[in-house]
C-alpha cells in the first residue's frame, strides 16, 4: 500500500470512523445470528466488514485524484447503510442513519457530496426492499438496539473528537500564521509590516495618553563589506547577534525591536524621553562595539552608528503640529545620516 502521508486529507479522516462502522456492522449481524457465525454467508459478511475500511483506503492511495476515489467510497458506504437500513426496520434507526450521513456530508463541507451520498442510500434502500420483501427483513431485538446505540455514540463520539482535534490544529496554525506574519524570518525580530501598523498605534497611543515615546534608528557600519569578504551566510550571522545583543540592552515589557531593511533596525522605546533613548543607544553601541561576532569560525568586530528621535507630548515645542510615524522615523534618519557623517560608531541625538 501507498503511504497515507499522499493521501487527501478526507481519506485519512474517514478511515477511523469506517473502522468503528463496519465493526458494530458485523456485530449487529452477528447479534442477530448468533446460531450461525460459522456460516459462510455471516463469514463473508465479517470479512467484509473488517477488510473495507482498508480497501477505500487502499484504492484511494492507488488513485491520483484520491479525494474524487473517496468521495466514491464514501458512496458505497452509504449504500452499505442503505442495505442495512432496509434489513433492520426501524424508523429511529433509519433516521439516526440519515443524520449520520447528513452529517459526515457536512463534516467534510460539500454540499454535492451531500446530495449525491443521500441519492445513494435512498436508492440502493429502495433496491434492498424491492429483492428482501418484508419476509426477509431482520427482527428487531433489545440486544441489536443497545448494540446500535453504543455504534452510534461511538461513531459520533469518534467524529466530536476529530473536530476537537481539527480545530485545535487550526488555532495552532493561525497562531503560526499571525506570528510569521509578524516577524522577520532570519533575526526573529518583527518585521517591517509589523513596524509600520504597529507605530502608528503606539505613537497615537502616547499622544492620547501623554507620554513620551522614542525610536532608535539603527545601522551596521560597513556591513556590505562583511558581506563581500566573508559570505551572505557570515552577514546572516551577524544580523542575528546584532539582535540578540539589542534585545539584551531594552526592556522586554514596554521596549521592541523591528527589522527596518537590510542591515537597518528600529528599536521603539515607550516611555522614554529623548534623554532616556539616548542613553539606551549609547549602552547598545557600547555592547556590539565589544562583543566579538562568531560565525563560520570567522571573528571580527563591527560597529553600529545610531540615530534618535522622540515625541513628548508634554513638553513645549514651537511646533505644535503632531509628529506622526513617519515623520518620526525620518527625523530618526537624519539623525542616523549625520552620525554616518561624523565618523560613525556614534549616537547622533536631537
Amino acid at each position: 500500500m501507498k503511504s497515507t502521508r499522499k493521501l487527501h486529507p478526507i481519506a485519512r479522516l474517514n478511515l477511523i470512523p469506517r473502522i468503528i462502522a463496519c465493526t458494530f456492522y458485523v456485530i449487529i449481524i452477528g447479534s442477530i445470528s448468533l446460531d450461525s457465525l460459522l456460516s459462510l454467508p455471516f463469514i463473508s459478511i465479517a470479512i467484509l466488514g473488517a477488510s473495507w475500511p482498508h480497501v477505500a483506503l487502499f484504492l484511494a492511495s492507488q488513485k491520483v485524484d484520491s479525494k474524487r476515489q473517496e468521495e466514491i467510497n464514501m458512496h458505497l458506504d452509504a449504500v452499505f447503510c442503505g442495505l442495512l437500513v432496509i434489513a433492520y426496520p426501524s424508523f429511529e434507526y433509519a433516521s439516526t442513519v440519515g443524520i449520520l450521513l447528513v452529517s459526515n456530508g457536512l463534516f467534510i463541507g460539500s454540499f454535492r457530496l451531500l446530495a449525491t451520498t443521500l441519492a445513494a442510500f435512498l436508492l440502493a434502500a429502495a433496491a434492498t426492499y424491492l429483492v428482501l420483501r418484508p419476509d426477509y427483513l431482520i427482527p428487531a431485538s433489545i440486544a441489536t438496539d443497545v448494540i446500535i446505540f453504543l455504534f452510534f455514540c461511538s461513531y459520533f463520539g469518534c467524529f466530536a473528537f476529530l473536530g476537537n482535534n481539527l480545530t485545535r490544529q487550526l488555532i495552532k496554525l493561525n497562531k503560526e500564521v499571525k506570528y510569521l506574519s509578524m516577524k522577520d524570518p532570519l533575526t526573529q525580530c518583527y518585521n517591517r509590516l509589523y513596524l509600520d501598523k504597529k507605530l502608528i498605534e503606539e505613537i497615537q497611543r502616547c499622544y492620547r495618553v501623554g507620554y513620551p515615546i522614542s525610536i532608535i534608528f539603527a545601522d551596521i557600519d560597513h556591513f556590505k563589506k562583511i558581506n563581500d569578504d566573508y559570505g551572505h551566510n557570515v552577514g546572516d550571522a551577524v544580523l542575528q547577534q546584532f539582535v540578540a545583543i539589542s534585545q539584551e540592552c531594552i526592556r522586554e515589557d514596554s521596549d521592541w525591536l523591528a527589522r527596518f531593511g537590510g542591515e537597518e533596525f528600529l528599536i521603539i522605546l515607550s516611555y522614554a524621553d529623548n534623554k532616556v533613548a539616548k542613553m539606551v543607544a549609547e549602552r547598545i553601541r557600547v555592547a556590539i562595539s565589544e562583543h566579538v561576532f562568531v560565525a563560520e569560525e570567522k571573528t571580527m568586530n563591527i560597529t553600529c552608528s545610531f540615530g534618535v528621535a522622540s515625541i513628548d507630548p508634554i513638553a513645549e515645542h514651537e511646533d505644535k503640529d503632531k509628529v506622526d510615524a513617519n515623520g518620526l522615523i525620518t527625523l530618526a534618519d537624519q539623525r542616523l545620516y549625520r552620525a554616518k557623517e561624523l565618523g560613525r560608531d556614534r549616537v547622533q541625538s536631537a
